[in-house]
């Protein structure tokens, strides 16, 4: 019986040893994971004023629309779709939040357009390319307003407005 005893009294001590061994490895390990968290929360909080601001003047430099262009637009379209562009661009600048949707049914509901674009081109530009409808008559009414293929109203004629196209007028009958 002694020497079972003994052996089981080894083995326990064994067993205990080894269980030292797992605590103290888990201790020194949370150690180090606790310094490394303190290493990274301290270095965040230490470049975070310097982090904020390159991201802000990236923001600036390469994503706020600074420019315009209006492509293949009269001299009435460029007028108009500038007049419903440009404060929307004041509200909403950075080029990926541009509400371009909005700008695209506005561009939709104009009759004097045939089809338009809208493309983003980063750094700093927001491109609209239009087709304008070619006017193929003039309807003197009340006013000069310009017709298409369709006998539809493009758009009314502008003060010195100068088209070589047939002017139909409307003449009141008694």
């Amino acid at each position: 019986m002694g020497r079972k005893n003994f052996r089981q009294k080894l083995e326990n001590e064994r067993k205990k040893s080894i269980i030292k061994k797992i605590i103290k490895k888990l201790l020194l390990l949370f150690f180090i994971i606790g310094i490394g968290f303190l290493l990274v929360s301290q270095t965040y909080s230490l470049t975070r004023p310097l982090l904020e601001k390159e991201i802000v003047n990236f923001s600036k430099e390469f994503l706020m629309i600074k420019e315009l262009s209006i492509v293949g637009a009269s001299e009435f379209a460029d007028r108009e779709i500038r007049s419903f562009v440009n404060p929307m661009i004041e509200i909403n600048p950075n080029i990926f939040t541009f509400p371009s949707e909005n700008v695209k049914l506005f561009l939709s509901t104009r009759p004097y357009l045939e089809n338009a674009c809208i493309r983003k081109e980063i750094p700093k530009r927001l491109v609209i390319e239009v087709k304008e409808k070619k006017p193929v008559a003039i309807l003197l009414d009340t006013e000069l307003k310009l017709l298409d293929e369709n006998g539809e109203v493009i758009r009314p004629m502008a003060t010195g407005e100068n088209i070589d196209v047939p002017v139909i007028s409307v003449a009141d009958n008694p």
